[in-house]
This record gives C-alpha cells, structure tokens and sequence, in this order.
C-alpha cells in the first residue's frame, strides 16, 4: 500500500527537516558534528569529524536566510523515492517526479537546466533526464544505468553499467 502525502504537508515535513538540519549544523562546536540520520534501519547518532577550518568558531545560528542556491535530493520509502528541489533557505520545496517507481540519485547539468536521475520505470534501472522543473522527463538508456553524472561542459552524461559509459 502506498501512502500519499498532500504536497502541503510535505512541504511543511521536508522545510521542518531541512530548518532543523540547518540549525544543528549552525551550533556545531569542538571539531565535530553530531548527525543523527531520520531512517529506521540507520543508527540513532554518529560522530563525524570535521575539518576545523570549516566548522564555526561560536556557537552563533545560521541566518539560513543568507543561504541561496538550490538543493536537489531524492526521498521516500524505499523503491517509492521521488526526486525534489528546494531553496537552501528552506523554501518552495517542489516535487519534481511522481512515479510509483523509484526515482533517485538526481544530478544538476553545469548550468543547472537539466538534471539526470536514475529510474526504476522500466523494472531495472536507467538514466532518465528531465528538464530543472520536472518537465520533458525521458529515459536515455536502454538495458540499465546508474550513478548518472554531466560532463564539465554540460554535453555529455557520464553513466556506470558494469563499466563506464558516455552519451
């Protein structure tokens, strides 16, 4: 049985997730970042060490409205995920696919028009493309693909299948 959520509520799920990410990253102090993953099957905290150049020097909130830029992810159940965008700040999250399939491992082309994501559409996995917001979504492989990355230059999309491939 597959559960459907109303866009509102996911919308509000993912912007609370995504504020309370932003916001324990912001009081990271000592050399490392408590992480906690939101997945049943995962351990409940992990310590990570981080690089000390990288990590605050107070325990001073991010003002994640100075955050710009897009981030692309895919979530949901498993072999159910669907492929989403949201602003850095936390806003206009958007569902970019909505296949009974799953749909992940999105990647941005360089100039961010594009995004190549691996599919389960078809019963085995394959490269799909599909334009920034969602539309002209098409399979691109034909027997199966996966971890789809761009080419510096945006004309090519690099693939594994038992071996490395480019189209």
């Amino acid at each position: 049985m597959k559960l459907f959520l109303s866009s509102r509520y996911t919308r509000r799920v993912f912007a609370v997730l995504l504020g309370a990410a932003l916001t324990a990253c912001s009081s990271i102090s000592g050399g490392s970042l408590q992480a906690t993953t939101i997945h049943p099957s995962s351990a409940p905290t992990t310590t990570l060490k981080a690089l000390p150049s990288i990590l605050p020097t107070s325990t001073a909130k991010l003002d994640q409205s100075s955050l710009s830029g897009r981030i692309l992810f895919s979530a949901g159940p498993h072999l159910h995920q669907d492929i989403y965008v949201i602003n850095a700040d936390g806003s206009d999250l958007t569902q970019l696919t909505d296949d009974p399939a799953a749909d992940y491992d999105p990647a941005w082309s360089p100039d961010g028009t594009r995004i190549a994501f691996r599919s389960r559409r078809d019963g085995n996995d394959e490269i799909y493309v599909m334009n920034a917001d969602g539309s002209r979504q098409r399979r691109l492989s034909q027997d199966y693909g996966e971890r789809p990355a761009w080419s510096p230059d945006g004309r090519y999309i690099l693939f594994t299948a038992g071996g490395l491939y480019v189209m």
